[in-house]
């Protein structure tokens, strides 16, 4: 059983605080402190101890380095039991105040290696929050901005007015796509984003003219949160020839 070098006995509110110091290069066993306090910290060592107050009827609490153990307001203990079942090579220390110093704001530097990225909250990377967050707003200086214009006339192809680079992610913040029937036989377009494979990945616009000509429409469309899109990917215009069509779009590219 190890001895603390403090071994006075106070029974009296008389004192702020006071230090113990255990000796921890053996397995400690029911040493008992005779000592009246209100809070226990564990200010110094690398070990965990069990304590017990007053006798060890009703169990024992686990006290590791930078913990702190608060009794309620009037509550109390005279007597407190430690246990441990580590050794160390180091010596550990205890504050036991009577209540009158509250020691708060504890912190612990971390070294050695982990297995869980630290610099990450809530699953991601805190410059790729900040960056999300500029993306949304579309004014991040990490990104480079895109704004493309097309006009196409009487077109029966599909038209590609965008193609998202390798290695890339694009965000697309607005389009604007304004269409005018050029036959009486009535237009009809749309405005498409297609995966590599030239299957359709969403529709961004759909205008449909009746059979007067120059019946026209404007739809212009602002993303409050960016539509993204992956490397291949592209923006294309389907429509019959009988439409002229002046195409807007605009966003952000960032590497994947």
């Amino acid at each position: 059983m190890s001895t603390p070098t403090n071994v006075t006995i106070d029974n009296q509110l008389e004192y702020t605080y006071k230090e113990i110091t255990l000796d921890t290069s053996a397995n400690i066993v029911d040493y008992r402190i005779k000592i009246w306090g209100r809070e226990l910290y564990y200010s110094e060592g690398d070990i965990d101890l069990n304590v017990s107050f007053v006798d060890k009827s009703r169990g024992s609490v686990t006290i590791q380095p930078l913990r702190r153990i608060t009794f309620a307001e009037g509550k109390g203990f005279n007597e407190i039991i430690i246990n441990s079942s580590t050794t160390t090579a180091t010596s550990c220390k205890l504050i036991i105040t009577s209540g009158d110093l509250i020691v708060q704001d504890y912190t612990a530097e971390v070294s050695g290696t982990s297995s869980v990225n630290i610099t990450k909250i809530g699953g991601e990377d805190v410059t790729n929050n900040n960056n999300w967050l500029q993306v949304l707003e579309g004014e991040s200086s990490g990104g480079t901005r895109k704004i493309g214009y097309t006009i196409i006339n009487q077109s029966t192809s599909n038209t590609t007015v965008y193609t998202c680079p390798a290695s890339t992610l694009f965000y697309l913040h607005g389009i604007s796509h304004i269409t005018n029937c050029s036959n009486a036989t009535g237009g009809l377009t749309y405005f498409y984003i297609y995966d590599s494979g030239g299957s359709l990945v969403s529709a961004l616009s759909v205008s449909q003219l009746t059979t007067t000509v120059g019946n026209n429409q404007a739809q212009v469309y602002t993303y409050s949160t960016p539509i993204k899109m992956v490397a291949s990917e592209s923006l294309q215009i389907v429509s019959n020839g009988n439409v002229y069509q002046n195409i807007t779009w605009y966003g952000y590219e960032y590497p994947a």
